[in-house]
């Protein structure tokens, strides 16, 4: 009688071990599915080419209309996942009329708190953005749970919606998102966080996976979509992936000390701090009037003000 019991709790002990909050089982699925807890915590870098679509949110030709979009050309990204690194380039042709001439190449770099764009000489000059930025890295399916795994993030909020199971992950830099998984494969279906747009309020941007394939023994997607809104669904980014590559050398990511001298020597790698904004440029135009310029954002463009 007293095995029996022995065996009974015992049968208890290691079942309740087992299961666990739900929350931690479900990143340890998505880990399994991805390629391995172990897979994940080793891969150091992930790069990404493509081309597709972008739309261009509130600025539809009749207020009624289709949304108007622009091709992504030559799409780039490079995630250097071991000293949280970011590097996206890309540039886009209008597939409507507009009055003025094309936008620039975009090709914007996130070092840990330091932003900076690289010009067509290959010059680096302090960019600014870095909070977008900082949670653009983040929308992806290996940077997400592997800011679940870090020691100094949090993840709670476990809940079910229709086929997927949602769980919200904060960082230690405190970026909060909210990871999306679909319940039969256990791989990420999409990463979303709350923002504020201008003109629309209050959104969530979300961006999803899907077609996803092996690659060196891990499943990375080859389909790419963000969109701004979830009742309208603006598109902001849909990108057909040409191919995935891991292991790259992706060096040429950290900031130059150019760079970090300019955003006050706060120096790149290591996580998502506040960071230091860029410098602007005050030239006096008119008695009484000043131009703010050389403020630039993560687009490449600049912000001026008079």
């Amino acid at each position: 009688m007293t095995r029996k019991l022995l065996l009974l709790a015992a049968t208890i002990t290691v079942g309740a071990c087992a299961s666990g909050p739900p929350e931690v089982q479900l990143i340890d699925d998505v880990a399994e599915a991805l390629g391995g807890r172990d897979r994940i915590l080793a891969l150091e870098t992930i790069t990404i080419e493509g081309e597709g679509v972008s739309g261009s949110v509130t600025q539809s030709i009749g207020a009624t209309g289709d949304m108007s979009l622009s091709s992504v050309l030559d799409f780039k990204k490079e995630i250097d996942v071991a000293n949280h690194r970011m590097g996206q380039q890309y540039h886009t042709e209008r597939q409507f009329a507009f009055v003025l001439p094309e936008p620039g190449p975009v090709h914007s770099v996130l070092d840990g708190d330091v932003v900076f764009n690289v010009g067509a000489d290959g010059s680096a000059r302090p960019g600014g953005g870095a909070a977008n930025l900082k949670l653009e890295y983040l929308r992806y399916p290996i940077t997400a749970v592997r800011a679940a795994l870090d020691e100094g993030s949090t993840v709670g909020a476990f809940r079910e919606d229709g086929d997927f199971d949602l769980v919200d992950i904060t960082t230690a830099g405190g970026q909060t998102i909210t990871l999306a998984v679909n319940r039969e494969t256990h791989l990420p279906y999409s990463v979303s966080n709350m923002t504020f747009n201008g003109i629309l309020g209050d959104v969530a941007v979300v961006t999803s996976f899907s077609e996803y394939e092996d690659v060196d023994g891990v499943m990375l997607p080859r389909r790419i979509e963000t969109i701004i809104d979830e009742e309208y669904e603006f598109l902001q980014r849909d990108i057909e992936v040409a191919s995935n590559t891991v292991g790259a050398d992706l060096s040429h990511l950290a900031a130059p000390e150019s760079v970090t001298a300019a955003a006050g020597g706060g120096g790149g790698g290591g996580g998502f701090g506040g960071g230091s904004a860029p410098p602007v440029v005050v030239k006096e135009i008119a008695k009484g009037v000043y131009h703010l310029g050389g403020l630039e954002a993560s687009g490449g463009f600049q912000y001026n003000s008079i």
